[in-house]
């Protein structure tokens, strides 16, 4: 750092940590809202990387009904999106 540069505390200021708590909170609970089946799709293809084909596979459903699935899950979260962000 130069002379004159102002040193920053790296840590956040309180009310941006509560903000990002209750944030998080509300992330923690947002897919747990949804039905079993698409908590289930949206995990295979959002945390373990799976194609349509693999989770249609795993699931003994077509590949049709998992984009349906995804679709509609989608469409569920963009509606019950949590209000703090």
């Amino acid at each position: 750092m130069g002379r004159g540069e102002d040193w920053q505390c790296p840590c956040p200021l309180p009310e941006r940590l509560v903000q990002g708590q209750l944030q998080w909170l509300a992330v923690e609970r947002w897919p747990h809202d949804l039905p079993a089946i698409c908590q289930h799709i949206l995990c295979l293809r959002r945390l373990d990387g799976k194609r349509h084909q693999q989770i249609a596979a795993e699931s003994q459903i077509s590949e049709r009904q998992v984009e349906y699935i995804l679709y509609r899950t989608g469409k569920m979260l963009a509606a019950t999106s949590p209000d703090t962000f």
